[in-house]
Order: structure tokens, then C-alpha cells, then sequence
């Protein structure tokens, strides 16, 4: 008897035991949500022949550029523009934060020599955040060229004409580890103009796309267009004697990391954006090109 009443209470032990301890045991954990990782490297360099990229410098990190443009093709009287007068820009940049980037430069034509800053406002992300990479840009130059160019019609010195101003607001989407592309809106600004050039601001897109063929080589093409003067109002560029022409690129780049070397065909002799936005007289399509190349070195700290 006392058998069968101990096995009853070990039962009715069991009974209660084993609700309590199922109700004990966790339940199964939920996958860990893949965290949000910048896409890197939508370009190689922060710079692609005429145009800025929405790439900016590491933090504490130096960069120092050699942009160099020969004169138009035409014939073999100067060696189809090697030999022609050329222009030339000579750079550094540096990283303040890793959205931060401001610099130095000078430029042959006109001897100008400028400050530039970019920042990145958003990154494109992996698993969530913003799907594109947006960053601003901005340049201010100073022309060191001789004072009868800066007068006034009193023929009275300027000193502020000898200023120019750009501004680029610049949206890019990296769809594969192959392809990029950018697209931006940009604001050139002049104190001074040619007669011929009837608006001291213009307002102008850019296009530019890149496919990483290998792991150190690309090819792109690049495209800017104004599309606006703004005076009083804005209207169209319209003015038949205004001898601005888009200007077009194609090209290759080779990159190892830390040095970017890009050889190309372009119909800006202009480096500065604001001179290519009011200064290109030269049709791409209609022959008038010229070859360049940059060369671009950056140092981590």
C-alpha cells in the first residue's frame, strides 16, 4: 500500500514540475537583424577628369593632385595639342573628419589659386539607410592675373572682380561592386564677365557613370551642361553669341588604392569647374577635343 501511495506523489511531482520548468526554458532567440554597412568606394578618387565625385578624404587623411590639360587636337604641327600651350592645376586636400574634406590650389590659367571644401551629408548603406550617397561642394578662386583684366567700365581697378564661386550639390547610387553613377546640380558664379557673356551666374547638371572592368581598371564618361543664367530671373541660356559649349568626357583610370592615375579625352581646357561652366568654346562632337590626365596620391595619418 505504501508502495502504490508512494508512486502516486512522485507522479503528482512530475505533473508540477514539468509545467514549471517548461515555462522556464527561453524561447528561441530571433536572427540577428544585419547591421547597417556604409558602401565604400563609389568612386575611387574624389575627383573624375572635370568633375568632383561625392567621394571625400578619410579622416587625418592628405591627398595631393596633378591635373594637367594639353591644347585641342587639330594636326600634327604640335603634335595633335601635346605641344600646344597647356593648362595645369597642382592640389592638396586634407580629411578634417571622415564627411569633411577642405583644400588648396592653383591653377596656371589665370593664375588662380583657390580653397575648396566638400562634405557628406549621407552615405549610401548595405541593409537599410539611405539607398544613395549625397555630399556638397564648394570653391572659391582668386585670380592673380594682370589688373587691366579686373577694370571697371571707369577703368578703375576691382579687386573683388578677380573673384569666382562654384557650388555642386551631388546625388550617386554604386548598384554593384562594377558600376556607379552620379548625377548633380551645380551654381557658378563670376564678378566679372566677357561682353559676349551677358549673366555673371549660371546654373547647370552633370552627369557621370564608371564600370570597373577589374579590380584596379574603369572607364567613364562624364557630362555637364548649364541650363540656366540667373540674373534678376531665371531663364534660358539663350544668347547667340555666348560661345559656351558642354563639354563631354571619356576616358580610363587605373587605381591602386592609394594612387589614381585617369588619362582622357575632354573638350574643357578649363579645370576649375566655374571656368568650365562659362569658358569652353570647344563642340566635342564636332572634333573639338583635346587629351589630359590626373594624378592623385593620398597619405593616411
Amino acid at each position: 500500500m505504501n508502495r502504490i501511495r508512494n508512486t502516486i506523489c512522485v507522479c503528482l511531482m512530475g505533473l508540477w514540475v514539468f509545467p514549471v520548468t517548461a515555462q522556464e526554458t527561453p524561447a528561441t532567440e530571433p536572427e540577428p537583424t544585419p547591421s547597417v554597412t556604409p558602401v565604400k568606394r563609389t568612386f575611387e578618387n574624389a575627383i573624375l577628369v572635370n568633375n568632383q565625385t561625392v567621394e571625400t578624404n578619410s579622416k587625418n587623411e592628405l591627398g595631393m593632385l596633378i591635373q594637367h590639360r594639353f591644347g585641342v587636337i587639330e594636326d600634327g604641327t604640335d603634335l595633335w595639342g601635346i605641344y600646344a600651350p597647356a593648362n595645369i592645376r597642382l592640389g592638396v586636400n586634407y580629411g578634417i573628419t571622415k564627411d569633411l574634406t577642405v583644400g588648396l590650389g592653383v591653377t596656371k590659367s589665370m593664375m588662380q589659386y583657390d580653397l575648396e571644401w566638400k562634405y557628406k551629408i549621407l552615405r549610401q548603406s548595405k541593409n537599410g539607410g539611405s539607398p544613395v550617397t549625397l555630399t556638397y561642394y564648394g570653391d572659391l578662386a582668386r585670380s592673380e592675373a594682370g589688373s587691366s583684366l579686373f577694370k571697371n567700365q571707369k577703368n578703375e581697378l576691382v579687386e573683388s572682380n578677380r573673384l569666382t564661386f562654384y557650388h555642386e550639390l551631388m546625388v550617386a547610387h554604386k548598384l554593384n561592386s562594377e558600376m556607379s553613377f552620379q548625377a548633380s546640380l551645380n551654381y557658378s558664379h563670376k564678378n566679372i564677365t566677357d561682353s559676349m557673356i551677358l549673366t555673371h551666374d549660371r546654373i547647370g547638371v552633370s552627369i557621370m557613370g564608371r564600370y570597373k572592368f577589374s579590380p584596379q581598371s574603369s572607364v567613364y564618361f562624364a557630362y555637364n551642361q548649364n541650363i540656366m543664367s540667373l540674373d534678376n530671373d531665371l531663364k534660358p541660356l539663350d544668347n547667340p553669341k555666348d560661345p559656351l559649349k558642354p563639354d563631354f568626357t571619356i576616358g580610363y583610370e587605373v587605381s591602386t588604392g592609394s594612387h589614381q592615375f585617369q588619362v582622357f579625352l575632354c573638350s574643357a581646357d578649363g579645370i576649375l569647374n566655374q571656368d568650365i561652366r562659362f569658358n569652353n568654346p570647344n563642340d566635342f562632337f564636332n572634333k573639338q577635343m583635346l587629351i589630359g590626365f590626373n594624378i592623385t596620391r593620398q597619405w593616411g595619418f
